[in-house]
């Protein structure tokens, strides 16, 4: 950048003879100047978005059903000389209809169970919902970063409340199974850690070679249908079940199915010598339709579990929301 400078400016001199001479005198100067700008720009952009959905469901029965079960093997010992434990099913439960439960074990210290829940529920009314309209519900602000929430039952006009007790309402289904089993010490059941023949929560030894078996052979259950559990522990100290809750809803409007398992191995202790463990499924549940729950063991300190939750829901209405 260049800039152009004109001064004026009158200088006296006095001379030595008392003569007086003025003068103008003109400066012109050019000054070169580099100006650096720097500029930084920070935007920051934030977006919360909260959904809420709400529904009402008019409900005049339920089916509901909760299957549970807790197992445990704990301060077991077993010593086993010249084992030969055998659990066979040999063409059997074949073209059988319903609920089938079976539980074998020729072992020591084992848990087995079969639990089984259905329940049924009907409706006269073809099933509804509605959407009710909500009340206000606050702002986010800087202040107050999750607002609270709408609050039911705050309708905009009576004729709301009406159209909702007009709905026809339908059968609520929920099936629900729970299961825990453990081989480890109550209360320290995730505690895992080395186990000695000392500390051990199960101690299971054979001194001698042994054999253990499980068969279901020939067509065991061929052509079966609905429901069957099986459980068998041709070894020692072994958790087994088999779990089934069914809820069926005719005129359902809603159906929920859940299933919980928690299974615990620690602080065991096993020693074996020479075993034989063997578990066959020979030519069997040919044809067979259904759940069909298996559990075959024959070693030692196993857990083993089959659990299933249905929830049905028939003739199940589509209605649409009323507004």
């Amino acid at each position: 950048m260049r800039i152009k400078l004109t001064v004026a400016a009158a200088a006296a001199a006095s001379l030595v003879t008392n003569s007086v001479a003025n003068a103008d005198v003109f400066v012109t100067a050019f000054v070169d100047k580099t100006k650096t700008v720097d500029v930084t720009e920070t935007i920051d952009i934030h977006k919360d978005i909260w959904l809420h959905t709400y529904q009402w469901i008019a409900v005049d029965a339920v089916a509901e059903t909760d299957v549970v079960k807790n197992q445990f093997n704990t301060q077991n010992f077993v010593e086993d000389e010249n084992g030969d434990a055998l659990a066979t099913i040999d063409g059997s439960a074949s073209t059988a209809s319903g609920i089938v439960l079976i539980n074998q074990s020729p072992g020591f210290a084992n848990n087995q169970g079969n639990e089984v829940s259905v329940v049924h529920a009907t409706s006269q009314n073809d099933g509804g919902t509605y959407r009710p309209v909500p009340g206000p519900q606050a702002k986010a602000t800087p202040g107050n970063p999750e607002p609270s929430p709408v609050r039911y039952g705050d309708w905009v006009d009576t004729a709301s409340v009406e159209s909702f007790k007009e709905v026809d309402g339908g059968v609520f289904t929920h099936a629900q199974s729970d299961v825990e089993q453990f081989n480890a010490p109550r209360g320290e059941s995730t505690d895992g850690g080395v186990a000695t023949l000392e500390t051990a929560a199960n101690v299971f030894i054979n001194v001698d070679p042994a054999t253990y078996t499980n068969e279901i052979i020939n067509g065991s259950f061929d052509g079966a249908t609905g429901y069957a559990g099986i459980n068998q522990a041709a070894g020692h100290m072994n958790n087994q079940n088999n779990a089934i809750a069914v809820a069926i809803g005719d005129e359902s409007v809603y159906a929920l199915a859940e299933s919980d398992l928690g299974q615990f191995n620690t602080r065991n202790y096993v020693d074996v010598v020479d075993q034989v463990r063997t578990d066959s499924v020979s030519a069997s549940f040919v044809g067979a339709t259904g759940v069909f729950s298996v559990n075959q063991a024959s070693g030692s300190l196993n857990n083993q579990a089959n659990v299933v939750s249905i929830a049905v829901g028939l003739n199940v209405p589509t209605a649409p929301f009323k507004p």
